[in-house]
This record gives structure tokens, C-alpha cells and sequence, in this order.
């Protein structure tokens, strides 16, 4: 009986030691996504997953419902709106509707929309209208894309933007653009981990060229208030309501290019809206 106990114990000790047997990993934990690098972690994992990126020490949870890694304080409640690239967003159902100013170009290959603002005064928008884009609940915009070449000023705001949001007849939130009193102050405020500097009245904002980012707007009905983030960063910034409506009406997402100071092309993977 004690020589069989300490076989016993020596066969369990042997495959601790082996990794065969041990503490189970947490559920919904992924070794697959420690990655540091946002755009590296994978897709498709359980809901609810969670990672810690080993340099930030930034933790992500995944969301089915949006198909992405997002902050661990959004939990998307359903998907509203969403392009994935694969056609020109007219021929999509719904379809997106497309307003422009002068000269433009659109092209769809390999699941990426390339879409430039030929002319240094025009713009090129795609913009949809859904009923569902109340002003009473927290919604977020997510959009991978990569800016070519941008050029913008705060004198008309909402033009400048390469997407905006604006829930019912809401202000404009928008990517790329002033999103804080930008009529009454000069002030252009910019998305925290671009390139850039926010200036007064009239100064060039220049995105990252020719680099793919994921930027995310949340509405805060709460306060009024959109916050802007780079995914990956972990930094937030938080933009007050003000200025004009610009072309963007009311319960609408839009996205495209537009300058006043060169021509402008935009890149886009896929662009999603949930509630949060």
C-alpha cells in the first residue's frame, strides 16, 4: 500500500512538472494575445477574452458583437452600422450615399476603399442616415484607415473630417478635424496619438501619412461629449460639443476626404458603430 502511494505521488509530481496537469488558465484568457502591438492581436477569439499588452499594461477584452479588441469599459451592446470594404459603399444594402464637391476618385481592392479628394477645394463623403442613432445612448464609431495626405484648416468645421458622427441633431463629432469650440475659440483639437500639433485658427493638422491606424469616437450622452482614441494607446481625449452642422445631418455617420490645401486620399478597411 506505501509502495504504491509513492509511485502514486511520484507519477502526479512528474506531470506537474511536465505541464500535463496544473492550475487551469483563467476563463476567457487568451496566451494568444499578449501582444504589445494593438494591430497584432487576433481576431475571431471568445467574447469576453481578455489580454494584457506587455508594454502598456493596457488590458483588452474582445467583443463578438463589434469584432474587436476594445477598452475593457465598452461592452457593445449591438452593431448598428457597419462597411467592411468589400464594395463601394453605394452598392452596399443599405446603400451609403455619396455628396462631392469637384473632382474625385473611388476604387475598391481587396477588401480596402480608396476614395481621394482630387481637387484642393472639393471633398467626397459617404454618409448614412439610420433612425436608430438616438442622442440618448452612448454610441461609438471604430474605422481603420490610413490618411495619404491630408490637409485642413478649423475655418469650416466638419469639413475637414475622414469621419463623423452625429446623433440626431447632435453636433458633429469628428475624426481629423476640431472637436472642441472651434468656431468660438480656434482651438483644433486633435486625436490623442496622432501626428500633429493643435493650433489656432487657420494651422495645418497633418494625421500620420501612409500609416494604417484604428481610431474609435464614443458619444457620451451624459455630458455631451465625444471621446477620441487611437486603439492601442490607451489615452483618451475628450472633445466638447461645438461649432457648426456643417454637410452632416442628423442620426448620420459619414466618411471620406476633404482639404482646402492639397488634394486628399483615404484608405478605408472597415468602419463600425455600436452601442456601447
Amino acid at each position: 500500500m506505501r509502495r504504491t502511494a509513492i509511485l502514486a505521488l511520484c507519477l502526479l509530481s512528474g506531470l506537474l512538472l511536465a505541464g500535463t496537469l496544473g492550475p487551469a488558465p483563467s476563463e476567457g484568457a487568451s496566451a494568444a494575445c499578449s501582444e504589445a502591438d494593438y494591430a497584432s492581436l487576433p481576431s475571431g477569439e471568445a467574447d469576453g477574452t481578455t489580454c494584457e499588452a506587455q508594454d502598456t499594461g493596457i488590458v483588452w477584452r474582445y467583443s463578438t458583437v463589434a469584432a474587436l479588441w476594445l477598452s475593457t469599459d465598452m461592452a457593445p451592446a449591438s452593431l448598428l452600422i457597419s462597411y467592411e470594404g468589400t464594395a463601394l459603399p453605394t452598392a452596399e444594402t443599405p446603400a451609403w450615399t455619396k455628396i462631392s464637391v469637384a473632382a474625385y476618385s473611388e476604387a475598391v481592392s481587396g477588401g480596402v476603399l480608396t476614395v481621394s479628394d482630387d481637387d484642393s477645394s472639393g471633398y467626397v463623403y459617404y454618409q448614412i442616415v439610420n433612425a436608430g442613432l438616438v442622442n440618448t445612448k452612448r454610441w461609438a464609431l471604430v474605422i481603420r484607415s490610413k490618411v495619404n495626405s491630408q490637409g485642413s484648416t478649423v475655418g469650416n468645421v466638419g469639413f475637414k473630417a475622414f469621419a463623423a458622427m452625429r446623433p440626431a441633431s447632435e453636433q458633429i463629432g469628428a475624426l481629423g478635424f476640431a472637436c472642441a469650440a472651434a468656431l468660438s475659440t480656434g482651438v483644433n483639437v486633435r486625436p490623442s496619438g496622432s501626428s500633429g500639433t493643435p493650433g489656432p485658427a487657420g494651422t495645418v493638422w497633418t494625421p500620420d501619412n501612409a500609416v494604417w491606424k484604428v481610431w474609435i469616437m464614443a458619444w457620451d450622452p451624459a455630458v455631451k461629449t465625444y471621446y477620441m482614441e487611437e486603439l492601442g494607446t490607451g489615452v483618451r481625449s475628450a472633445c466638447l460639443i461645438a461649432g457648426g452642422t456643417a454637410i452632416f445631418p442628423a442620426n448620420s455617420i459619414s466618411f471620406g476626404a476633404s482639404t482646402t490645401v492639397s488634394t486628399a486620399s483615404l484608405d478605408v478597411d472597415y468602419i463600425r458603430v455600436f452601442e456601447w
